[in-house]
């Protein structure tokens, strides 16, 4: 057990298309595309490194007007240490509603506006979103590419020389909260494993195939 976690999460089954939300859309990285970047990297000795986002569907702005109920217990959590609270402010409460700024889980748009975000983020530090794979993006340098994201949900593979691939992660993490996985050798449900000689990466399915076996 690393942590514990606790989600306040929004009713979004009762939001309505074109007042409470207006895309859910959000692109994910095709696997194939996983694999080509995989190869480029291994032809060209770029490193790969892999990072999470923290909590990526929260505190991301909302463009829509959005209220919610506020969960059970939250005025007493605003009295916490009074020894009175005010039973008027209790009985109010059950008619409060709280106005929504950032997104929460279970809102339809969250992965929508988070993918907006992301996507502008990188592209403010010079990258270009792919034509083929919303999911892809690349540097260039005088019409080479040096470096590319990939991003799956909240998982990004990052690929660049060992130079450049600092000052991106360096990016990241000031713009977003995130964890720093290391040089990547899972990914996806794929084992990795990488030879610099033959500039080769094998990809294996050994944990998912046990997995199936301990299941069946």
């Amino acid at each position: 057990m690393q942590r514990f976690k606790a989600r306040l999460v929004c009713g979004g089954n009762h939001q309505i298309e074109g007042i409470n939300y207006q895309a859910m859309y959000a692109p994910t990285a095709r696997l194939g595309h996983v694999r080509l970047a995989l190869a480029i990297a291994a032809k060209y000795d770029l490193e790969i490194h892999q990072m999470d986002v923290c909590t990526p569907f929260f505190g991301v702005d909302l463009e829509e007007e959005i209220y919610m109920h506020p969960p059970q217990g939250y005025l007493r959590l605003l009295q916490t240490g009074s020894r009175y609270i005010n039973p008027r402010l209790l009985q109010a409460s059950r008619k409060m509603v709280l106005r929504l700024r950032k997104s929460l889980h279970g809102l339809k748009q969250s992965s929508h506006v988070w993918y907006g975000t992301f996507k502008d983020f990188v592209i403010l530090i010079a990258f270009v979103a792919s034509r083929v794979d919303g999911g892809l993006f690349v540097l260039e340098d005088q019409g080479t590419v040096v470096a590319g994201v990939v991003l799956y949900v909240d998982h990004l593979l990052i690929i660049a020389n060992e130079g450049l691939i600092g000052q991106i992660m360096d990016q990241m993490k000031k713009r977003f909260r995130m964890h720093d996985l290391g040089t990547v050798s899972f990914n996806l449900g794929m084992n990795l494993e990488r030879n610099w000689e033959l500039h080769t990466i094998d990809i294996y399915q050994h944990s998912y195939i046990r997995m199936i076996l301990a299941k069946f």
